[in-house]
């Protein structure tokens, strides 16, 4: 297709949320790069961009992802990360089922997640989108947190306190989450890399588009969550 036609397939609605999710994610970039991914051919391609170098052409229609971090080089690689921006979690729902049942399942663990929030048992996610597959709640630091110190090496100190925040609102969530029909967390091992689904974008396995349910643009700080000890 031609790059005209790749972005006519994303409508007005489409583009603004993608518009919308870099802009939050990326709220505390320092002329950094990050990365549009998507699958071709059962490989997943990376495409190296900034906030001044974004093209909407460089969005996929089907399966696109986006590092959830920043880096400071041209690869999307441990070595080359410069900041942490926030914490994602994968909530979906594997048992097969029709749609309207899904659908049903996503809507009753939004309500009990929001519920929570409201009864101040869980922090406010950042962002929520609905991936199709289930939910995906991303909770974003005022200031991204530097992946390295000074002399090159690894910031062990903010890494633990956050492996120890991840923990906190994993916690929380799952108790948030109905006792019937709860949707699973992906217990994912914490990785600088990772990469999380673009809402605007279509699950290529269920067809439909990932879209943001919520947003809340009062980011965090380490100490909303964690004091050191």
């Amino acid at each position: 297709l031609l790059k005209d036609e790749v972005v006519q397939m994303l409508n007005k609605t489409n583009k603004e949320q993608i518009e919308k999710f870099i802009s939050m994610l990326y709220h505390d970039d320092h002329d950094s790069n990050y990365f549009i991914c998507h699958y071709k051919d059962g490989k997943m391609n990376s495409t190296r961009t900034s906030l001044e170098e974004f093209d909407m052409t460089q969005v996929k229609e089907k399966d696109c992802y986006i590092s959830l971090n920043i880096f400071a080089a041209y690869h999307r690689k441990q070595k080359e990360c410069r900041q942490i921006n926030g914490i994602v979690f994968d909530l979906d729902y594997h048992i097969p089922s029709t749609e309207s049942f899904l659908e049903w399942i996503k809507r009753k663990n939004l309500d009990c997640i929001m519920d929570a929030v409201a009864d101040k048992k869980l922090a406010e996610p950042n962002i929520i989108t609905d991936t199709s597959r289930g939910l995906q709640l991303i909770y974003l630091f005022d200031t991204s947190i530097s992946y390295y110190c000074k002399d090159s090496i690894i910031n062990d100190k903010a890494i633990y306190a956050y492996e120890k925040i991840r923990e906190t609102i994993e916690k929380q969530i799952a108790e948030a989450l109905p006792e019937e029909n709860p949707l699973d967390i992906d217990k994912n091992v914490y990785d600088v890399t990772r990469i999380v689904r673009l809402p605007g974008t279509i699950n290529r396995k269920t067809g439909k588009r990932a879209y943001i349910v919520h947003t809340n643009e009062d980011y965090y700080s380490f100490s909303d969550f964690y004091t050191k000890k």
